[in-house]
């Protein structure tokens, strides 16, 4: 019987933390990881453009690679495009959306703060999932759109400008009652360690292990997979990257071998 395989797609290279809690639970899982770098960073992109752009991706690997399911990996992305591509698409689609929730109900002073990209921040989806879930919240909401680049770069590079992050950061860190902080994109756990310097005593919550569960559940697979040999997935972009060399080495910490450049019509 053949591995099952999942495409797992962003704009760049955050959905490695949602990957990342996928391949603990299933390391048997084949990722073939797309990510969209010649039209990198999404938070920036019209939403009608980004729903053409998502849609024309994902249509051109479906044939190539056969997946089992899809992952959305991509807060910006799956707040906007999400109903429209499980319209088109016959296989399982599981996309990303700040974890509100479980931040509300974890939250003891009621007063948490989602740190998103300004797309997201301003998305009706995400004023609804608060009215749904965080009613009883004070939410204090931080759209910055600069962080997704400095998650990229530290990943890759290992260095980050602290002074730069903890001057973005401030109108969080000035609020003393905040205890809880959603990072509702999915490159911001790539920062974890630096924010929660900065940040310290306030409880990080992202949805990358939701995330991981809900692929378990539309694979109909079993939660606990220790028996199974992880396998080699592959990663593929839709432009040429800076250094390839670089790139190549931190995908090998996921299990990620390089694949082809994809070209669009």
């Amino acid at each position: 019987m053949r591995n099952q395989k999942i495409i797992v797609f962003d704009s760049g290279l955050g959905g490695l933390t949602v990957w990342q809690h996928i391949r603990a639970l299933a390391p048997d899982l084949e990722c073939h990881y797309v990510f969209d770098n010649a039209l990198f960073p999404y938070g920036e992109l019209e939403q009608d453009v980004l729903n053409h752009r998502v849609s024309t991706i994902l249509a051109s690997q479906l044939t190539a690679i056969k997946p089992d399911a899809i992952v959305i990996a991509c807060n910006t992305a799956s707040t906007s495009v999400l109903a429209q591509l499980r319209h088109r698409i016959k296989v399982p689609i599981i996309g990303v959306v700040p974890a509100i929730k479980p931040a509300a109900a974890s939250s003891n002073s009621k007063h948490m703060a989602l740190l998103a990209t300004p797309a997201t921040v301003n998305r009706d989806y995400t004023d609804q999932l608060v009215a749904d879930f965080a009613a009883d919240c004070q939410v204090t909401k931080l759209g910055i759109g600069d962080l997704v680049q400095m998650a990229e770069h530290y990943l890759l590079n290992g260095e980050i400008d602290i002074k730069r992050l903890a001057q973005l950061l401030e109108p969080i860190r000035s609020q003393s009652t905040i205890d809880t902080l959603v990072l509702g994109c999915t490159h911001y756990p790539l920062l974890a360690s630096p924010i929660s310097e900065i940040l310290p005593g306030i409880r990080l919550v992202d949805s990358g292990y939701a995330v991981a569960r809900q692929v378990i559940r539309q694979l109909a697979r079993e939660l606990d997979e220790v028996m199974y040999e992880p396998v080699d997935g592959f990663y593929y972009s839709t432009a040429a990257v800076a250094d390839p060399d670089l790139l190549q080495q931190a995908m090998k910490g996921f299990g990620l071998k390089q694949g082809r450049l994809i070209n669009l019509p």
